[in-house]
């Protein structure tokens, strides 16, 4: 199907922390000191973000310039 040209068409684009981390140009080492965590508290959310409370995730978010909306929370299956 193509969408009329007068239709409004809705992308959806989803990160993980990773990727939103990454696409907002912060390292590791800034992302750390900006949001008070460890390297290895960072990397354990960057891998598996199901547990992620909700303050952190706003935290995050926010830093990112991400909509929580877009942000994946689960495992990172991606390399």
């Amino acid at each position: 199907m193509v969408a009329d040209k007068n239709e409004n068409v809705t992308c959806t684009s989803f990160y993980t922390i990773k990727m939103a981390r990454l696409a907002s140009g912060y390292s590791e080492l800034i992302a750390c000191n900006i949001l008070g965590m460890s390297m290895n508290e960072l990397k354990h959310i960057e891998e598996d973000s199901s547990d992620l409370t909700i303050a952190r995730a706003q935290q995050m978010s926010s830093l990112y310039e991400v909509s929580i909306d877009s942000i994946y929370f689960g495992k990172n299956n991606i390399t």
